[in-house]
This record gives structure tokens, C-alpha cells and sequence, in this order.
């Protein structure tokens, strides 16, 4: 986009696999009617608010050690909106000018990390070949495999956001992969223990969504071994 000089942002938020929050929403609802009125047609007040709520959301990034996307959202801004005096003034004063300067080498630690993500998650696809033969795999012997005990470790409030960032992507990879797309497959082609050894993985990460959960039911169902709410306490209090 940036090559073929499209205007456009980029806004990575904190959270799993999950839709983007309200705050975000209305940030990228706000942008483009920024961009569709034009630079002779915009609406001072929108712009103006805009960029206050903006050059804020940056200060927070900053103090919470996100420089990666503190300087991503700064850099995005500046394409379009560069040209604003209230811009133009962060960008030669601290934090601004600090992430300007030094904003690069963070991206390229952070392309590094995700790198190392994709290396991971091709390791991870490897072990989960096994869930489809005839004795998967316990929960136990795939989090030794993964190192999952250490990746969890590192989601936890305290660890710098950036290893969190990396271990949360892992997680909620794995989480979809196991709990949703692999076990309907199982689920759709009667291999239901298959299915089981997946959705146990993914009620290790974190609680299964309602989509697992009625997964989990059609396969406890295959099998003959009960309801979806004893083996999993959250399937019973779904919306």
C-alpha cells in the first residue's frame, strides 16, 4: 500500500482472536470520513478531536513500553495528516521525535519476534499431525512438546509487552487451530476423539468459546460419553 502510495492505516490492538474493539472502530469510521471530505473539506472540530484522541492513544503506547506500535500509528498518521499543526508538532518534540528516531529499529524486534512466531507455529503443526492417528496425544505430552507451560507464563501481566504480545499470538493461534478448525474437521468426519484431544488442548489455553463448545457436544455425543458442561464448566453458561 505504501509503494503504490494508497492511503491507508494500520492499528494493531491488544487481545486475541476476537473482533476489533469499539475504540478502534470508531477510530477507523473517523479516519475515513477524514479522508473522504478532503483536504479543503474537512471538519475542523472532527480533525482536531481526532488527533487529540490519537497523539494520546501514542503517550499511553509510549508508557506502557509498545514503541513498535507507538511509532507504527504515529508514522501512519503522518502519511495523510503530516501536514497538521498539532502533528507536526508532536513529531519535533518528545515522545514524538524520540519515536520518529528510534521507532524503526523496534519494528524490525518486533519482525524478528513474529518470525520467530511462524517457526513456532510450523513446529506446532508437527505436533499436531499426531491428533489425527489412532491414539492422539494427551494435553499433557503436547504442552512438554510446546513448551506451553513457559508460553503461558509469558501472557501474564508483568512480562514486556512486546514477549506478551509474541506468546498471545501463539496461544490464540493454537486455540483456533485446535478448537475450532481442526476439531470440525474431526467433528464432520466422525473423529471424535480426534476432535476431543483438540478441544482439551484448547480448554487448557483458555475457556472454549460457544462455537468449541457445541463442537464438543456433537463429539461427546459420537462417542457416548456425556455432555459438553461436565467436562467443560464454561460450555453450560454460554449466551
Amino acid at each position: 500500500l505504501e509503494a503504490r502510495r494508497i492511503p491507508h492505516r494500520t492499528v494493531i490492538f491488544k487481545g486475541g482472536h476476537e473482533w476489533i474493539p469499539e475504540a478502534v472502530a470508531s477510530d477507523a469510521l473517523e479516519w475515513l470520513a477524514i479522508q473522504a471530505a478532503g483536504p479543503g473539506g474537512r471538519d475542523d472540530a472532527l480533525l482536531s478531536g481526532y488527533l487529540t484522541a490519537r497523539i494520546a492513544e501514542i503517550d499511553t503506547l509510549v508508557q506502557e513500553g509498545d514503541t513498535a506500535e507507538a511509532f507504527r500509528r504515529l508514522l501512519s498518521l503522518g502519511r495523510q495528516l503530516g501536514s497538521q499543526p498539532a502533528l507536526s508538532e508532536y513529531q519535533k518534540r518528545p515522545p514524538g521525535a524520540t519515536l520518529l528516531a528510534r521507532g524503526d529499529e523496534a519494528v524490525r524486534e518486533e519482525s524478528q519476534r513474529i518470525r520467530g512466531d511462524s517457526a513456532w507455529r510450523e513446529r506446532a503443526r508437527n505436533q499436531l499431525r499426531q491428533l489425527s492417528t489412532a491414539e492422539p496425544p494427551t494435553v499433557e505430552q503436547l504442552v512438554t512438546a510446546l513448551d506451553l507451560a513457559q508460553v503461558k507464563a509469558l501472557t501474564r501481566p508483568g512480562a514486556p509487552m512486546a514477549v506478551r504480545g509474541s506468546a498471545t499470538r501463539r496461544l490464540e493461534w493454537l486455540y483456533v487451530t485446535v478448537a475450532f478448525y481442526d476439531a470440525r474437521e474431526y467433528v464432520q468426519s466422525k473423529s471424535y476423539a480426534q476432535a476431543m484431544a483438540g478441544l482439551d488442548l484448547g480448554h487448557w489455553i483458555h475457556k472454549l468459546g460457544s462455537e468449541s463448545c457445541d463442537l464438543a457436544a456433537q463429539a461427546l455425543a459420537g462417542l457416548g460419553q456425556g455432555s459438553a458442561e461436565t467436562r467443560y464448566p464454561e460450555c453450560g453458561v454460554q449466551p
